[in-house]
């Protein structure tokens, strides 16, 4: 199951496990993993279903538009607006 969550917290797990330098102490460290994250996830996904049954469907398509327009906002913000340090040199 953890081979399949493409998430940022899964790669450390992963150099964590390679580090070890052990296909079983490495495969203890992947197996934690796995038992950390299973009742989290069973978790929230318990929660996300009790509050989802509670809103109505309008809010919730609200709530995909608002999501694309924060992502769209944020890449937008990466793509033009950055500072600039002091070593930073512009052809005249």
């Amino acid at each position: 199951m953890s081979g399949l969550l493409p998430c940022g917290v899964l790669y450390p797990a992963f150099a964590a496990s390679f580090a070890t330098g052990s296909v079983a102490i490495g495969s203890m460290v992947m197996f934690s993993f796995f038992l950390g994250t299973v009742p989290i996830l069973t978790g929230l996904g318990y929660l996300i279903h009790k509050f989802r049954s509670k809103v109505p469907a309008v809010y919730v398509s609200g709530f995909g538009v608002l999501l694309v327009l924060l992502s769209i906002s944020l890449l937008l913000f990466r793509l033009y607006s950055h500072s600039h340090s002091e070593s930073c040199v512009h052809p005249i």
